[in-house]
């Protein structure tokens, strides 16, 4: 029944002949012989995916000969199709403007052929003579006489728009096909940079469906298809711009430089492809560090932001330090995020572990593991997967009634980011009511004392160091009490005030402080009070993350990063679901 349900889901054709019916229906509008043989080819090709599906064509190295033949009986199909759509019109066109003597009529110049490709080739004439196509005119040209409707004269004359490999790409081009043939068309480069396109398309993909289902939605793009027959340039940018992948998808990263460089040099639009291929070139590194660059010269105060404060807490420093000796010894270089990738991993390794049906499990490390806002810190660097996974490992340990252990393990959390230390409370609470036969507070004071003498071993000997400094850069720097300001940023009630002009300039000292003891405590007190209605690992994870929200918000800065560490602790808050709690139950407070 199963199978069968499948089966009835699934498209009765595949989509690259879905796609080649639907595309090629505004290509039939030349003479009947053209239409007939569209159609006839389109028939046949429908029939081959009918008897034999796309999807059932693998491209594994085992595939049947008979798979084989199919699929490159399809291929030639797509790509006869093709050739008929494109070639047929162009050749017919470019005879047309060979026959025609196009000089005597202006309407016809601009039916026949864009001026951009007529003032190519005159610009390939002039460079010929030696002369400069930029500084020249094209009053004598062809192109003033290319129709402009509600213009007098084509402006185009005076300027010659296009960059340099436009012309000089086709310049052995013209002078091959005027010496063999005796006459030239700027389009022949063109369609020549197209097959080159076909070519590579299907490269691009992996299963025969996508293969070809990227000729076809390609190679009949009726809007490329007549700019090509008409004379426009955009397909030699686009043909280059496929090539750059290409070679990236071969891994040839430097190669595909040399033809995303030549893109730039023929058209100004391939600039805007230059972003995105740099971002996937350095995973984005290089980038964020121009942008970086960019903001330090446009704002300079942001120099100052961490050259004289450091403000994370010793954990996260030594914890590093391990990884930082071996990396140097092994690799000869260190990145801080090989710390936070192997914290990343442990973390998601130990997110099953939260839950007992299969489906919370895979639920778990499905929201937490793909979360952006969690995974995106990590990959630019920042800290709070650390403390996360304190968390989690706290979590996991008292569940397995650990709790020195787990302690331990949230007592390394907090002894790295001052965040952990807002889930402290929540963890108590737990630990309070939780079935015992020693009193309350007997349940609290050992995994306490752990936690603090963890904090005290670690954070301690820096405070012995140098109290002021400590303090002043773990404290009052990010609460904006010294010089430089930390400034107002994020999404906090100070970006409101900000916006409102009650708060002047994100530099300016403002009390958040006395906004958190006002409002968090009794936030505090009502979120204990929801845990105590059910004192399971769920509600602590998300009452605590709902502080964190609640604080945050009254605090002078509240990155995305803290927003990914409130979601992911509401997550895995609500799909908690261990074994022990369901054996242990729980104890409701009145």
């Amino acid at each position: 029944m199963a199978l069968k349900g499948k089966m009835k889901d699934k498209l009765p054709i595949s989509l690259d002949t879905l796609l080649l019916i639907i595309l090629i229906l505004p290509h039939l509008r030349y003479n009947d012989i053209v239409v007939a043989l569209l159609v006839i080819a389109t028939a046949v090709y429908l029939t081959l995916d009918i008897f034999v599906p796309a999807a059932d064509l693998a491209d594994s190295a085992s595939v049947s000969t008979r798979a084989k033949l199919l699929f490159m009986a399809r291929l030639s199909l797509v790509t006869l199709i093709i050739c008929v759509v494109v070639l047929g019109p162009l050749m017919a066109n470019i005879v047309l403007w060979l026959t025609a003597d196009p000089k005597s009529d202006p309407y016809l110049i601009a039916y026949l052929k864009h001026d951009g490709a007529i003032q190519t080739e005159e610009a390939i004439k002039l460079l010929l003579q030696g002369k400069n196509p930029y500084a020249e005119d094209y009053d004598n040209t062809l192109v003033a006489r290319f129709f402009f409707p509600y213009l007098p004269l084509n402006p185009a004359i005076y300027h010659y728009v296009y960059l340099p490999f436009t012309f000089l790409l086709s310049l052995p081009v013209y002078i091959g096909f005027t010496k063999v043939l005796g006459w030239y068309d700027q389009r022949l480069v063109y369609v020549i940079a197209f097959m080159v396109m076909l070519l590579m398309l299907p490269q691009l993909a992996r299963s025969t469906e996508r293969k070809l289902s990227l000729l076809v939605t390609v190679g009949l793009n009726l809007l490329l298809v007549d700019s090509l027959v008409y004379g426009m340039n955009d397909v030699l940018v686009l043909s280059l711009l496929l090539l750059t992948t290409y070679l990236l998808h071969r891994g040839w990263r430097r190669g595909s430089t040399i033809p995303l460089a030549l893109a730039c040099a023929t058209k100004q639009a391939a600039w805007f492809f230059l972003p995105f291929y740099f971002l996937f070139q350095f995973n984005g590194a290089l980038c964020l560090r121009g942008i970086a660059s960019l903001i330090k010269k446009t704002y300079p105060f942001f120099l100052v932001f961490a050259i004289e404060h450091y403000v994370y807490l010793p954990g996260i420093l030594l914890f590093s330090l391990p990884f930082h000796v071996l990396s140097t010894t092994l690799w000869g270089f260190y990145d801080q995020r090989i710390f936070y990738l192997a914290i990343y991993l442990c973390t998601v390794l130990m997110l099953p572990f939260l839950a007992r049906s299969p489906e919370r499990k895979l639920s778990l490390l499905a929201a937490v593991g793909l979360n952006p806002l969690l995974v995106e810190p990590v990959t630019i660097g920042m800290n709070d997967i650390a403390i996360l996974m304190s968390f989690l490992l706290a979590a996991i340990l008292l569940l397995k009634e650990r709790r020195s252990l787990s302690a331990l393990a949230l007592g390394l959390g907090c002894a790295s980011k001052q965040t952990a230390w807002l889930f402290i409370p929540f963890y108590l609470t737990f630990l309070m009511y939780r079935p015992s036969k020693g009193s309350r507070l007997n349940q609290v004071a050992k995994p306490l004392g752990i936690l603090l003498l963890v904090m005290v071993i670690i954070v301690g000997p820096f405070v012995a160091w140098d109290a002021r400094a400590f303090i002043d850069d773990v404290f009052s720097y990010p609460a904006g009490t010294t010089t430089p300001i930390y400034p107002i940023r994020g999404y906090t009630l100070g970006s409101i005030l900000l916006g409102l002009g009650i708060i002047s300039s994100p530099f300016e000292r403002f009390p958040f402080w006395i906004l958190q003891l006002v409002f968090g405590i009794p936030l505090l007190l009502f979120l204990l009070r929801c845990q105590l209605v059910r004192n399971d690992g769920a509600r602590m994870f998300v009452c605590a993350g709902f502080f964190v929200l609640g604080i945050g918000f009254l605090s002078r800065y509240f990155h995305y990063n803290l927003i990914g560490v409130v979601t992911t602790l509401i997550t895995v808050g609500v799909l908690f679901e261990p074994q022990e709690e369901r054996e242990k139950g729980y104890i409701a407070v009145p």
